[in-house]
């Protein structure tokens, strides 16, 4: 009888088993950690979670027009150079690096009188190649990178995961065609690069 007993005893501890994983997966959270502490789990459940790193090197960093001429376009003398470098990226993430100037309205200023972001523009060459001439009057990356209206994106560029580096110029001119006269002074303001994985 003792046998028997045993037999029948299998199954319906395996349903018990299975009923408690089936209340365990189902039930809300709040239930959930009560069940854990009424059966005396032996074990824990551990998670981590590996963040990507990003790294953004930027040389040249000084940079300025002796004079700006009224009416034209006014070049910076040398370029910045971006280095970036990424580990851990999630497979088909997405980098974004941004080059922005907080206040659009007033990117460049003297103190009484200022220069708009939209009359600075930026050219981003890698690989030889160079993009055109773009107005600081984009929106940033996504998660508020860079304000509406006072950014340009340099890269958006589909990471395959893992570890990898790339490196950039960007250079820099204001254009002041169409714009009235400035008033006399030192007009300085300052550039923000941001990189962020999405």
């Amino acid at each position: 009888m003792s046998e028997r007993i045993r037999r029948s005893s299998a199954p319906f501890a395996a349903t018990i088993v299975a009923l408690l994983v089936a209340l365990l997966v189902a039930a809300p959270p709040s239930m959930l950690h009560a069940q854990v502490s009424v059966l005396g789990a032996q074990g824990a459940v551990v998670a981590a979670a590996a963040v990507p790193s990003i790294t953004l090197n930027v040389t040249g960093g000084a940079q300025h027009v002796s004079s700006l001429q009224d009416g034209e376009i006014n070049d910076f003398p040398l370029p910045l150079t971006i280095s970036t470098g990424w580990d851990g990226a999630p497979l088909l993430s997405t980098l974004c690096i941004v080059s922005y100037f907080q206040n659009p309205a007033s990117a460049l200023s003297n103190g009484t009188a200022s220069i708009p972001s939209s009359r600075i523009q930026g050219r981003l060459t890698t690989n030889g190649s160079a993009s055109a001439w773009t107005a600081y009057t984009q929106s940033g990356c996504a998660g508020g990178s860079g304000p509406n209206g006072g950014s340009f994106k340099l890269t958006s560029l589909l990471l395959l995961g893992g570890t990898d580096t790339g490196t950039g110029t960007l250079e820099l001119r204001i254009d002041l065609r169409g714009q009235p006269d400035l008033a006399p002074g030192l007009y300085a303001g300052t550039l923000n690069l941001r990189a962020v994985i999405q």
